[in-house]
């Protein structure tokens, strides 16, 4: 029959790995080892191809391959009946407390990864979860020491799967600083102690110092019968200091032809050269007459309605003239001497002629240059009075209707 093989991930990394080699180690089973890079895509497809899950380890036994942790324990102590207790209740209790370690300890499995040649400073305070697993762990080590039924310094007196697969969360232990204390902190040194383990973490090292990454002294067995717990990590680089960047080109506040303003206050260029809006002030309002909205400008054909009104009837006695014509200036009249006459006319007591009071009106708007001129005084007053104005003529009033537009076409008639 031809040799067993088994295939493993990084020595660094692989819990599982470790825990199924240090088994068949202790049972005595020979076999050839491969190890794959599993941070390689290579490895990760090679460990495809051999595994019916993708994961590592599998063990190759005539053609058959068995890829569950415990399943190739269990070939180990085939092989090796000593690898369970002898009495049949602890060997039971030893197979639950081998599954517990292997699928129930999740969130410390989790936050606290494995790392054979890594050493860092106990952490301040844990998270919940990895708590309540460490605390699970110390009592189920306390039980389990408690009620060995032989003497040894494993969990039931000699070695067992229960210790092999103990044996990866010990190296998480150690590598994050954490001290459990009392019998717990007994069986560690006890589980370190072993040459196997002790060989694992000198592959893990070599493995590390291939890819470049120098590995820490203290990165192997680090417990041994009563020595003391590892040195902690040296402290971290100080950060280097940030490449000065080089200034950006000034940017000028005149905003570039043919940009536009997606949202905020405009460029400061068009804020200067936009005037601030003037209110304009309301047209008065004349009396009698009704003003259109602003929003609402007539049409052309309500222009035509609107007609301003007629202009109001002649003053007999004037003559009509066009507006554009102006009349001419008449020339300064000579000075007469003075004669009898005139001194008779200016010592007498000039002649009242009381004025007629027309009736108080509304006051007009002025009107422009281009009205009526003003009729000249009748021929033969003295002193040239024009005498009492004429009579203001009444202003017609437009029976027509005023159309106001309502809107929409709608007009509506007061």
């Amino acid at each position: 029959m031809s040799e067993p093989r088994l295939i493993i991930g990084n020595y660094n990394t692989s819990s599982r790995s470790f825990a199924v080699w240090l088994a068949l180690r202790r049972a005595g089973v020979p076999f050839a080892l491969e190890a794959l890079d599993l941070r390689d895509a290579a490895g990760l497809e090679a460990a495809g191809r051999i595994s019916p899950i993708g994961r590592l380890p599998v063990l190759e036994v005539a053609g058959v391959a068995v890829w569950e942790p415990l399943a190739i324990c269990e070939y180990a102590a085939e092989h090796c009946p000593e690898l369970w207790p002898a009495a049949a209740e602890t060997r039971a209790r030893a197979r639950a407390v081998a599954a517990e370690a292997v699928y129930e300890l999740s969130d410390l499995l989790t936050f606290l990864p494995m790392d054979m040649t890594g050493r860092f400073t106990p952490p301040g305070k844990l998270l919940r979860g990895v708590q309540r697993d460490l605390d699970r762990l110390r009592e189920l080590w306390e039980d389990c020491r408690a009620g060995a039924p032989e003497e040894g310094p494993f969990l039931f007196g000699r070695f067992s799967v229960a210790d092999a697969v103990m044996a990866p969360i010990v190296s998480r232990l150690e590598t994050h600083g954490i001290e459990l204390g009392g019998v717990a902190e007994d069986y560690v040194r006890a589980l370190s102690a072993l040459p196997e383990y002790g060989e694992w973490a000198a592959r893990a090292i070599a493995e590390t110092e291939e890819e470049g990454e120098p590995a820490p002294p203290s990165a192997g067995p680090a417990r041994t019968g009563e020595t003391a717990r590892p040195e902690p990590a040296p402290p971290p680089r100080p950060p280097a200091a940030p490449e000065a960047s080089p200034a950006p080109p000034a940017r000028s506040a005149r905003p570039a032809p043919g940009a536009r303003r997606l949202f905020g206050r405009p460029p400061a260029a068009a804020a200067e050269r936009t005037p601030p809006p003037v209110a304009r002030e309301p047209a008065p309002r004349e009396k009698g007459r009704t003003t259109e909205p602003a929003t609402a400008p007539p049409r052309p054909a309500e222009r035509r309605e609107r007609a301003s009104p007629a202009p109001p009837p002649a003053v007999p006695g004037a003559e009509r003239r066009p507006a554009a014509e102006a009349e001419p200036e008449a020339p300064p009249a000579p000075e007469r001497e003075p004669t009898a006459s005139v001194e008779a006319e200016e010592a007498a007591p000039a002649e009242t002629v009381p004025a007629a009071v027309p009736a108080a009106e509304p006051a007009e708007p002025a009107r422009p240059p281009s009205a009526e001129p003003v009729p000249a005084a009748p021929a033969g007053v003295a002193g040239g009075d024009p005498g009492p104005p004429p009579p203001k003529p009444s202003r017609p009033v437009s029976r027509e209707p005023i159309v106001k537009p309502i809107g929409g076409g709608i007009r509506r008639r007061r």
